[in-house]
C-alpha cells in the first residue's frame, strides 16, 4: 500500500477508531482521529453537555482541521498512508469538510478509500457516550441512533462502502 487515504466515517460509538487503531496494526498508515483534531479546542473549554458547540468552536477546530490536510497535502512524503474518521452526513458542514478532504486526496493524487461503518442498534446503544462529551452530537441518544445512518454525501456517489461492527 502506497499514498493511500482509508476514511473511516460513522456515527459515535460505531468503532472508527478501533478500527482505525486495527489498521495501524498491520499497515503502515498514520491515523488522523477526529478527537486529535477537536481535542485541542475541546481540552481549553468548560464541559457543558447541555450546551450545543458554537458556530465559533467548530469554526477553530475546522482551522486545526485544514493546517493537519494541508500538512498531509503538501508536506507529507508521497509514500505516507492515512486513515482519517469523522462523523460525516449530508450537511452543508460536513460536506464542506468531505470536500475538503477530496481535495486532499486530489493534491496527493492518492487512492481514496471511503468506509461507512456502522453496527446493530442495541451495541450502538451501549456504546454511546453517557453524560458530558465533546462531540458534536451531544443528544446523540437512543433516538438518533434509530433514525439516522452515517452516509458517505451524495457528492462521492459510487464510492461507497459499508462496514458492519
Amino acid at each position: 500500500m502506497r499514498n493511500t487515504i482509508i476514511h473511516l466515517i460513522g456515527h459515535p460509538g460505531v468503532g472508527k477508531y478501533t478500527v482505525a487503531q486495527e489498521i495501524a496494526s498491520l499497515v503502515d498508515v498514520r491515523v488522523l482521529d477526529n478527537h486529535l483534531v477537536a481535542n485541542p479546542i475541546f481540552s481549553l473549554l468548560a464541559r457543558n453537555s447541555a450546551a450545543p458547540i458554537s458556530a465559533e468552536v467548530w469554526a477553530r477546530i475546522g482551522v486545526i482541521r485544514d493546517l493537519m490536510l494541508l500538512t498531509m497535502e503538501d508536506r507529507s512524503p508521497p509514500e505516507l498512508n492515512f486513515v482519517l474518521t469523522n462523523v460525516i452526513n449530508d450537511e452543508p458542514g460536513d460536506v464542506a469538510v468531505f470536500k475538503r478532504i477530496l481535495r486532499m486526496v486530489a493534491a496527493r493524487s492518492a487512492t481514496f478509500v471511503p468506509v461507512v461503518l456502522d453496527c446493530a442498534i442495541d451495541e450502538h446503544l451501549t456504546r454511546i457516550p453517557k453524560g458530558p462529551t465533546w462531540n458534536s452530537q451531544q443528544s446523540f441518544g437512543e433516538r438518533t441512533v434509530r433514525s439516522h445512518k452515517p452516509s458517505v454525501p451524495s457528492l462521492a456517489v459510487g464510492v461507497q462502502c459499508w462496514a458492519a461492527v
